[in-house]
């Protein structure tokens, strides 16, 4: 019994330190993703002359290519790990402070 205990104690130790190190290491890997990875490359020609630049619009667009997209999807995963831990965290620290509720009292 007391192995049992032994066992699960470790590991709940573990799972409280590689969880926010591996929320941290999404995070940081999706924004060195998105951040580090060079925009489309201008290739090419068209048969026509550019636009003047008063047209209206919203200027040049912003393309977002298929590894930013990763980076992205990376950071907002660690980002719900790391909530859901520390919600986790929150929950049992508050569960652990809670009195006996009195049988008289309302």
């Amino acid at each position: 019994m007391s192995e049992e205990r032994g066992s699960s104690r470790r590991v709940r130790l573990l799972a409280a330190v590689a969880v926010p190190v591996i929320a941290a290491a999404l995070i940081v890997t999706g924004i060195v993703l998105a951040v580090a990875t060079p925009g489309p490359k201008s290739f090419g020609w068209f048969a026509y002359g550019p636009l003047p630049e008063g047209t209206g619009g919203l200027g040049s667009p912003i393309l977002v290519t298929g590894t930013m997209q990763l980076g992205f999807l990376l950071a907002v995963l660690g980002l719900l790990t790391a909530a859901f831990w520390a919600g986790l965290r929150i929950g049992r620290s508050r569960a652990g402070r809670r009195s006996p509720h009195r049988a008289g009292s309302a």
